[in-house]
Formats: C-alpha cells, sequence, structure tokens
C-alpha cells in the first residue's frame, strides 16, 4: 500500500479504511475543505468479498458513507492496490457518479423504510409532496397511489450545450408488467417506456428497437476433454447457423457478435468475423479429433438459463440440434436462475469447480457492459482466476495487466489483441449476438433511444414535438 499525503488527494483516488485491521478499498467521491483540512467522503461496498471483479457491486449491494477528517490516523489512500494478486484501476468519474447516485438511494431507501418501521426513532425521513405541481415547485419526492413517482426539476439537471433542456421536470412511475408500460404509452398516460417486450412493439410509429449492451454466447468449459481440443470449440462454432435463427427466434434487430464488448465500447475490435456456418468443415474437425484419440463421444452439457430472453428455450434447442447433427453428444438442460449459477460461476462450491462429478459443460450466457472500457469485461471473462472464465491463457492474462495501467489508443489496441487471441486463436466461445431491446415513445415525444436507455434517462435529450 503506498501512502499518500492527504492535500494530494482528489475525487476519483481509491482509498481504503482500516476497519478492524481490514484494508477496504473505497472511492473517493467528494472533497472539501474544513477547520481542520481537507475532509474526504469515502463510498465502498461493505458486502462484498470480491471486489476487485468490478465496481458495480456497489450498486448491486449496497454501500457505506463515511466522511473522514484528512488527519485521521485510521485509514490509508492510494492511487492504486493490487488486491488478493488482483490490480484494481483508479475508477471513471462517470462510475463515481454512478457509484455515488445508487449509494445515495439504496441510503434514502433505507432510511424510509426505517421509518415506516420505526417512525419515532426515524431521522430525515423524506419529504413527499401532495400533488405534481408542489413536487415540481419543491423538487421533492411525490407518492401517489399504486407506485412511488420521483419528480426531477430541472434547476437541478445539467445543462446540455450551455442551455436549459426543453424538458422541465420528469415523473417517473414503475410497472412490472412490459405490457402495461406499453399500454400506459399507448393510452396516453405515459410518455416513454424504456423497455417493453418484442411482443408489444407493434407500432412502427412509436416503437423503437436499440441496442441494450447485452452480448450473448456460449462458453465452453476448456480444460476438460472433449472440449479441451481446439478441433472440437471450432466444430462447434461451424455448426452453429445464426442466419437460420436471426429474424426467426431471435429478433430482426440483433447483430452476430464475434466479441463480448459492442462497438460503443473502447477495446472493440472491428477486424473480426465470426467463423462461418459450416457443417461439414465440424463433422471433418471431430474426425480429425477423433483418429488422435479425443473422446468426441463424451457426453456434452448445454445449460441454459429459462426466461433470459423471450425464445430462450427454442433458441437453446435449436442450437443443440445444430451440434447434434454434425456429430457431437450434447444434451441440453434449461435451469432456473440459481442452478444456473452454479454453474456460471467458477467458483461456487456447487458448480463448477466440482468438475469430476459432471459432464463437461458449455453454458449460454450475455454479458452486458455499457461503461466505455472493455476493463469491465476482460478480468472477469477471461482471466485465469475470472469468476466467469472458462479461459486461462498466460498471454490473455499478461495483456490484461498491460491494458489496464494504460491508456489512450494505447489501451485500446492492447484490448482489441485481447479479443482477437480468444476468438481467433483460442476459440473459446461460440459469439451469438449483440442483443437488442424494445422501447415505446410517445408521438408527441422527440427522443431515440440508445444504448444507455436500459440505465439511465439523460431528460436534456427529450424535447417535444
Amino acid at each position: 500500500v503506498k501512502y499518500i499525503h492527504a492535500s494530494n488527494l482528489q475525487v476519483g483516488h481509491l482509498a481504503g479504511f482500516n476497519h478492524k485491521g481490514e484494508v477496504w478499498p473505497a472511492i473517493i467521491t467528494g472533497r472539501k475543505e474544513g477547520p481542520g483540512g481537507p475532509v474526504f467522503e469515502l463510498w465502498w461496498p461493505h458486502l462484498v468479498d470480491d471486489f476487485a471483479h468490478g465496481w458495480l457491486h456497489a450498486r448491486k449491494r449496497g454501500t457505506r458513507r463515511f466522511n473522514l477528517k484528512a488527519n485521521d490516523p485510521n485509514w490509508r489512500a492510494f492511487p492504486e492496490v493490487d488486491m488478493n494478486g488482483h490490480k484494481i484501476e483508479r475508477p471513471s468519474v462517470a462510475l463515481i457518479a454512478q457509484v455515488r447516485e445508487a449509494a445515495e438511494a439504496a441510503e434514502a431507501q433505507a432510511k424510509a423504510k426505517a421509518g415506516r418501521k420505526h417512525p419515532k426513532a426515524a431521522r430525515d425521513k423524506p419529504t413527499y409532496a401532495t400533488t405534481i405541481g408542489e413536487a415540481l415547485k419543491k423538487g421533492t419526492v411525490l407518492r401517489l397511489k399504486g407506485g412511488r413517482v420521483v419528480v426531477v426539476k430541472s434547476a437541478r439537471m445539467l445543462m446540455k450545450d450551455g442551455e436549459q433542456p426543453e424538458v422541465e421536470g420528469a415523473v417517473y412511475v414503475w410497472r412490472n408488467e412490459a405490457s402495461v408500460r406499453a399500454a400506459m404509452v399507448e393510452v396516453g398516460e405515459a410518455d416513454i417506456a424504456p423497455v417493453i417486450a418484442l411482443q408489444d412493439a407493434n407500432n412502427p410509429d412509436t416503437d423503437y428497437s436499440y441496442p441494450n449492451s447485452e452480448t450473448y454466447y456460449i462458453r465452453m468449459e476448456m480444460d476438460r476433454p472433449p472440449l479441451n481440443d481446439k478441433r472440437v470449440r471450432q466444430a462447434l462454432y461451424h455448426a452453429f447457423d445464426f442466419d437460420a435463427l436471426h429474424g426467426t427466434i431471435l429478433p430482426e434487430g440483433v447483430t452476430q457478435a464475434v466479441q463480448i464488448v459492442g462497438p460503443a465500447v473502447a477495446g472493440h475490435n472491428p477486424d473480426l468475423a465470426p467463423l462461418p456456418h459450416d457443417p461439414e468443415k465440424a463433422r471433418q474437425l471431430i474426425a480429425e479429433a477423433k483418429a488422435d484419440g479425443v473422446p468426441v463421444d463424451q457426453e456434452i452439457l448445454y445449460i441454459a438459463r429459462s426466461g433470459r430472453f423471450p425464445g430462450i428455450t427454442e433458441f437453446s434447442e435449436a442450437v443443440r440440434a445444430m451440434f447434434a447433427s454434425v456429430g457431437l453428444n450434447v444434451k441440453l438442460r434449461m435451469v432456473e436462475v440459481s442452478v444456473f449459477n452454479e454453474y456460471n460461476n467458477k467458483f461456487d462450491a456447487t458448480g463448477a469447480v466440482n468438475a469430476d462429478e459432471r459432464p463437461p459443460v458449455i453454458i449460454g450466457t450475455d454479458h452486458d457492459n455499457n461503461l466505455g472500457d472493455a476493463v469491465f469485461s476482460m478480468y472477469g471473462k477471461v482471466h485465469c482466476d475470472g469468476i466467469q472464465s472458462f479461459v486461462c491463457d498466460e498471454t490473455v492474462d499478461e495483456l490484461i495487466a498491460k491494458a489496464s495501467v494504460q491508456s489512450g489508443p494505447e489501451r485500446t489496441a492492447t484490448w482489441q489483441e485481447i479479443q482477437r487471441r480468444v476468438h481467433e486463436d483460442l476459440v473459446a466461445h461460440v459469439w451469438v449476438a449483440h442483443m437488442i431491446s424494445y422501447a415505446r415513445v410517445a408521438e408527441r415525444i422527440d427522443y431515440t433511444p440508445t444504448v444507455l436507455t436500459m440505465t439511465e434517462l439523460q431528460l436534456a435529450d427529450i424535447t417535444f414535438n
């Protein structure tokens, strides 16, 4: 751990708090001058045992916040740290904002919940407006029957291109059913439904498809026969027929994938091409492997998660049939999420670690990265120690370490080389598609959904027709 004088610290640095002798990584999200010197605001996840695998755990599991004075002897600060052999980079400004926003929302929710259970003891209970007009005026939270509604006042928004947004405020209503969300826009009860189902996207005047940053692919357990033979992995890939699924089971708007991140992410390699659908080539590769003693008749267990996207069962059954048609013994098992995670998470005690107790597996899974950099994908998915990685390649690990400390074009080029090696040299995955979602936008609204729509709705991007 490298110590740094407190006066040199800025928002965005990493910091650690010595809690019962343990150093916990945190993000410095705020700094202000106090009577005794700088005071720093720190956020960090408090239920994370594998923090090095991603800052987004903070959003999913909650955070704790502490204000620490610069001269507090119980904390350390450092620009980067190696946690159990895994380097954590300094987070981006955008990610700091996301972590802080999610943490504040979780904190407010916890306070509100405590207030309902213990009204006399609750502190800082949120103030609720009684009308939309009052909420817009005060910038407070408006609670209506049937769900919580949040009103955002334009004065609190960032200006776009130096101008105040045209939208003065927004009311957010939570509805679980996609068909209900779509219907609300149709009848004029809502203006935007960011996510609706494919079957509800039936009005070309109001419904849009947009990339949702999800990439669906099939991981192959590379260290177990017959999947430890590259020819067998190539055969699986050559057996896959994207064109037969595109526009039938898979929506028309998806694009064929060749890597784990989409074009909007730094590190996407535009020079890669999928292996062509070639059943004869697949059979030839299997015959060659069998002649060399590879147990190509070994049962391969194909794991897919039920309900992952509309038509996932039909998709998985079709893909299994493609693999079987070239002579491979593939058995499909559709499972719910808890069982799926036992296979998908490599270090789960009941899952992939118990390889001797089950057949080798291939896993239909997906990954989303809308944070702009491949660092949020590479470690967990293709590093030897990645929790969801069947890849263990010394060259890939070295390149990940190299890219993690680079910046600019050099960083992008290194990520692109990792994508190339995983796809061409290792043939670690059968790449399927960059997926899409559907949104409904009222005709009175001018708004085009983007890859960020599922994560955030920028009111400054919305205007009225």
